[in-house]
């Protein structure tokens, strides 16, 4: 079971569809997005409690995973499930933006989407497959949180060159 919940992310990458909106039969990506919008408000909620502010994709993505295990009873199944989902969401972004950006039509950037993408995997699987080396099942959704990290940063990086304001703009 543990082994299927490793690919469970490549599954759900390959049956994600090609906009950056939720999907209605996705709750991570209506989860995510949904407290993406509202961020602002829950921030300041999450600052007077007193818990410290984390940045706006980490942060609801939190908040999705908690949700999502505690309404599954915090069973080691459904934290697996729940980091899964969340993993699924983060790759299914990357996978989005990546096509975002190689739209753009740029030789130099696209050079650097196949570069930044080889070393994004390869980093990826060694800072992430340090869990698969111990014994027990926290170490599958501890994994499948690293796997969402490491997404969830990799889409940030292509946002530096998609919006109406891009950090990095198409060079001439």
């Amino acid at each position: 079971m543990g082994r299927f919940l490793t690919f469970l992310p490549m599954l759900l990458v390959l049956a994600a569809g090609p906009g950056f909106s939720a999907d209605a039969g996705d709750p991570a990506a209506k989860a995510i997005e949904g407290c993406l919008a509202s961020y602002d408000a829950a921030a300041m909620q999450e600052k007077a409690d007193g818990a410290p502010l984390k940045g706006a994709t980490s942060y609801c993505t939190d908040k999705f995973f908690e949700a999502c295990a505690e309404g599954r009873g915090w069973t080691q199944s459904a934290m697996n499930e729940c980091q899964g989902e969340a993993t699924g969401y983060w790759m299914g972004q990357v996978r989005q933006r990546m096509a975002a950006v190689k739209a753009l039509g740029s030789p130099e950037i696209d050079k650097w989407l196949e570069e930044s993408a080889a070393s994004f995997e390869a980093y990826r699987k060694v800072r992430c497959d340090r869990f698969d080396m111990t014994q027990g099942t926290m170490y599958v959704a501890i994994k499948e949180g690293c796997e969402t990290d490491m997404a969830r940063e990799r889409a940030e990086d292509l946002d530096d060159f998609l919006g109406s304001e891009p950090l990095i703009a198409k060079p001439e």
